[in-house]
């Protein structure tokens, strides 16, 4: 809260006490903007007037009278904005519509090995640390791709371009093909560990499993990052990333 300036100081004079309340009226001027502050019980009586000199508040604590009113104001928008600690706990439900609003890249994950060659269609993908380079990928509980990607052991992650929606749709399952005739759509080469890479995409990872962890509905993987292929920037403000955003594509 902000005093007035000090060209118009306000003095509070000691009065006998009544309850908290203001023993004269509160004329009009800088005085009425504090009469509902200092009508606090510990400030007892006082008076206001209008003097040509720095500002002095004798009877309470402004400070605190301050904070208590400003913690007031600040429940009440809380009240408001449905931000309350006694509001409903967020449900499955919830959660998805508001991390639906967080824009993410779309990427293909895809795993070749022993066990066979599969990809799948995640935004679910991030960063988590450079020394050593690793990352994460999730994956639901009920993919068969699962027994792939531990017996493989090893990925690779491929953020798509903008152009690649029809790709992004193949592989997240939407047409019905099964998982190796996926590939029959897209460029695609290999880097180390001879998973595919999109030759198209915007850059790509290939990773060395780490470990897996079930994680509620998900699995996450992390990987070893051990070789990159990264796509020349466009020139700069021109978008060139595919993204999924309150659950439509969209370009970045």
């Amino acid at each position: 809260m902000q005093l007035p300036s000090t060209d118009i100081a306000v003095t509070y004079a000691q009065c006998p006490k009544k309850s908290g309340q203001i023993s004269n009226p509160v004329p009009e001027g800088p005085c009425k903007k504090f009469a509902g502050l200092i009508a606090a019980p510990r400030m007892g009586s006082a008076s206001c007037d209008v003097r040509d000199k720095p500002s002095e508040i004798k009877g309470f604590d402004l400070q605190e009278a301050t904070m208590a009113n400003d913690s007031t104001a600040d429940r009440d928008l809380a009240r408001q904005s449905g931000t309350l600690a006694d509001l409903p706990p967020a449900t499955g439900e919830a959660f998805r519509d508001a991390i639906a609003r967080l824009p993410s890249g779309v990427n293909i994950v895809t795993s070749a090995g022993s066990a066979g060659k599969a990809g799948f269609t995640a935004t679910a993908v991030a960063s988590v640390s450079d020394d050593p380079p690793t990352v994460l990928v999730c994956l639901n509980r009920k993919s068969p791709q699962n027994k792939l990607m531990r017996e493989n052991a090893q990925f690779a992650v491929n953020l798509l371009p903008k152009d690649a929606v029809t790709l992004a749709n193949i592989f997240a399952g939407r047409t019905g093909l099964h998982l190796e005739d996926r590939f029959k759509h897209g460029d695609w080469t290999t880097l180390t560990t001879g998973s595919p890479v999109l030759k198209g995409a915007v850059m790509a990872l290939d990773c060395r499993l780490l470990s897996f962890e079930d994680v509620g509905s998900h699995t996450v993987y992390f990987g070893t990052v051990l070789a990159t292929l990264t796509k020349p920037r466009h020139p700069e403000g021109a978008k060139e990333v595919l993204i999924y955003h309150d659950r439509h594509y969209g370009e970045a």
